[in-house]
């Protein structure tokens, strides 16, 4: 990015002489010109009277003599009247010129600071001078309408935190200082795939704000100046085959796009349009790629920036802070219905509205083995959805690695997704009444203990973030998964050998072969829950 700052300690002004002592340089060299030449012609002419007007006494010393004062006084008066007759056109230029230089050295002053011009009184050499010092005056009188349009964005800027806010303020400035029809700001969004309209003035602005108008990058003059990182200017928009028009600025005739960057980053871009044919013109052009480049992009865009890492890093002190408390919850969690809860209030999986599952296989899914069975162990179901006690994997997957992978699956559209066969499709459309599914398989050490199945009434769009949310707890989840199921197995072990050892108390105390056969058959019935027999010949005891 050019920089665009005064440099102080070599600035041409204070190196510069002053018009006054240039003037005096310039008389000065006049008058010896002038004087030398009249001299000149005072040498040159004794010789030319001797030989063409065969003057016979051109080589004395008298004739000399005269003839070189006789060119001193010529030159002399010529460099007088010369004097007398530019002097106060010159005078006025000179005065001109203090006046701008005065400006020009005090760049705070807010006094007299657009120059006037001076009326051209003919066509000769002072006209010229003239002109070219009225040229002058237009450069002055640009750069000092950019100088206060920018000190007027930058101090009002400057207290402003909120990006809205902070682009609402630019482009009610912009419009002010430069009297435009419309005035708006796009920036990238995340993809850098299309500019959205994040400021815009007037009541055409607010409609294509509630709209969300966006542009495609690339696409119109504010995707060219995006895309190309240069301004671009149409001063006709009805011959420009780029342009592209909207029905709620139908009097735009004239438009420009400037870039908004930020350490060679491009982060949008400023639309400005007029209603008049070439009502912006290259000078305007300048003025507002010096702002954007001045006050845009050393505090607007610098401001963005920072703005916008500062929104990244609340959002991902946010994500930080969420991945906390599901991970805090899975850690308290006693069984597997409190597991599913945990990572339903923090994810999108709350917004499966037909039915929420937790399965795990009948033996974990690895190269080599490939479950028989899908038990669901917790479920939240809204609607009257009938699960199961089990279903065989087939119910899922016909063909392998399509639904059960290492990595989530995203089913936006159950009716079409060419991952389901008619099997499946059927159980996501008849019993879960999914038309959108997310299966998020539970892996530790290369191998799947189960998923977590949500379905969805409407189709949704999964993004990036909601699923890399997903992603990141749900090694997590399989852990906690894994040790609940280590749990409950040690427990049902425990419970079997105390079971055993009651039985076996309840036998050893039994006095005779009738009273442990009873006392058996009324702790296996106790155990099973069942009515048990045993038959011994022609006699039975019954629990």
């Amino acid at each position: 990015m050019p920089d665009h700052s005064i440099d102080k300690t070599n600035n041409p002004l204070e190196k510069s002489q002053a018009p006054e002592d240039t003037k005096r340089s310039v008389f000065r060299t006049l008058m010896i010109s002038m004087i030398s030449f009249g001299i000149l012609v005072g040498l040159v002419f004794p010789p030319f009277a001797r030989i063409v007007l065969d003057t016979p006494r051109a080589f004395t010393p008298l004739f000399f003599a005269i003839c070189i004062f006789a060119g001193f006084l010529v030159g002399l008066v010529n460099y007088l009247m010369f004097r007398r007759i530019v002097s106060n056109e010159i005078d006025h230029i000179v005065n001109e010129m203090n006046r701008v230089m005065g400006i020009l050295q005090k760049p705070n002053n807010q006094d007299n600071m657009h120059v006037s011009q001076l009326q051209v009184t003919s066509s000769d050499s002072i006209g010229k001078i003239q002109s070219t010092f009225n040229q002058l005056i237009n450069v002055v009188n640009h750069r000092t309408r950019a100088l206060e349009a920018s000190t007027q964005v930058s101090q009002r800027l400057s207290a402003i935190m909120d990006p809205q806010n902070l682009l609402g303020a630019v482009v009610d400035e912009v419009q002010k200082a430069f009297h435009f029809y419309h005035v708006q700001i796009y920036l990238y969004d995340d993809k850098h795939e299309k500019l959205l309209l994040k400021s815009s003035t007037g009541d055409a602005g607010n409609r294509m704000l509630e709209q969300g108008h966006t542009i495609d990058r690339g696409k119109g003059l504010v995707g060219l100046a995006a895309d190309s990182n240069k301004a671009v200017l149409v001063s006709d928009t009805t011959i420009d085959p780029n342009w592209l028009p909207n029905p709620l600025l139908p009097d735009s005739k004239s438009e420009a796009a400037i870039p908004i960057t930020v350490t060679d980053q491009i982060l949008g871009v400023l639309d400005v349009q007029q209603d008049v044919e070439n009502g912006i013109t290259l000078n305007d052009v300048e003025l507002l790629q010096l702002i954007v480049n001045q006050a845009a992009s050393t505090q607007v865009a610098s401001r963005l920036e920072n703005l916008r890492l500062t929104n990244q890093t609340q959002k991902a002190l946010a994500e930080t802070d969420a991945l906390l408390r599901i991970t805090a919850e899975l850690n308290a969690a006693q069984e597997f219905q409190d597991v599913l809860t945990a990572i339903t209030g923090q994810t999108i999986l709350k917004d499966a509205d037909q039915s929420l599952m937790m399965c795990l296989f009948d033996r974990p899914l690895k190269p080599g083995q490939v479950p028989d069975w899908i038990f669901p162990v917790a479920y939240k179901v809204d609607l009257p959805v009938e699960i199961a006690d089990r279903y065989p994997l087939s119910a899922f997957e016909v063909i392998p690695n399509t639904i059960f992978t290492s990595q989530i699956v995203m089913i936006k559209d159950v009716a079409t997704d060419h991952r389901l066969d008619r099997i499946t499709r059927k159980l996501f459309q008849d019993v879960f009444h999914s038309n959108s599914s997310i299966i998020v398989p539970l892996v530790v050490a290369d191998q799947s203990l189960g998923f977590v199945m949500g379905n969805f009434d409407k189709i949704v769009d999964f993004t990036e973030i909601e699923v890399q949310r997903l992603r990141a707890i749900a090694g997590q989840v399989a852990i906690t998964v894994q040790g609940l199921q280590l749990l409950k197995q040690t427990q049902a072990r425990v419970k079997r050998e105390q079971l055993l050892r009651e039985v076996t108390e309840q036998i050893n105390s039994a006095t005779s072969t009738d009273v442990v056969l009873y006392r058996a058959a009324q702790e296996l019935g106790r155990v099973m829950k069942q009515q048990v027999f045993v038959y011994l010949g022609k006699d039975a005891y019954r629990d």
